[in-house]
């Protein structure tokens, strides 16, 4: 019951974080798209660090690890700024795509590398 309590209490904090730099990002570039990106490389990357550092008190890595960064990090949003409708060109869209699971990759195994 207290997993269950940390996840749902990170989760609302790291959407909290991921809703504060999206308005931010649409008030800086007028779009969502830069704000999700950095979202998912930088929740990456600290996933990969937590793993790394893990084991967890059993409270704290679902606190962190399941709630907190995966109420920043968002795969949903990705996908649907990918096929909603937009001015943004399709090969852009190609490239954004890529450019994130490339950078979301190599930053989680950064996070990871780093701590082991």
């Amino acid at each position: 019951m207290l997993s269950l309590a940390a996840v749902a209490l990170g989760g609302a904090f790291g959407s909290l974080l991921r809703f504060m730099f999206t308005e931010y990002a649409k008030q800086r570039w007028g779009r969502s798209m830069p704000a999700t990106f950095g979202n998912n490389v930088l929740g990456s990357f600290l996933l990969g660090s937590a793993l790394a550092i893990a084991p967890w008190p059993a409270p704290w890595g679902a606190f962190i690890q399941l709630g907190v960064l995966g109420g920043f990090t968002t795969f949903s949003t990705f996908i649907l700024e990918l096929t909603e409708p937009s001015d943004v060109p399709l090969g852009q869209r190609f490239v954004y795509a890529g450019a994130s699971i490339v950078a979301c990759l190599l930053a989680a195994l950064l996070g990871l590398s780093l701590w082991q």
